[in-house]
């Protein structure tokens, strides 16, 4: 499973039983000016905890927001 860390988000991208997987974990949210700000840690906590990934996976991608 390949992990990425970018300004904006982690992107998840692997290949689960000859399909391709991949998933995006938004780390910001528009607000109504326009802008962008940091979504609560425990949402994206949570949104990674209900990726359909292995725990080891989960575990890197957690590690890439320390």
């Amino acid at each position: 499973m390949d992990i990425t860390k970018t300004d904006k988000g982690l992107h998840f991208k692997a290949i689960l039983d000859g399909q391709i997987f991949r998933a995006a974990i938004a780390l910001f949210d528009e607000t109504e000016e326009g802008g962008l700000e940091q979504r609560p840690v425990e949402a994206i906590l949570s949104d990674i905890r209900s990726l359909a990934i292995d725990e080891t996976a989960k575990e890197k991608a957690i590690a890439l927001l320390t």
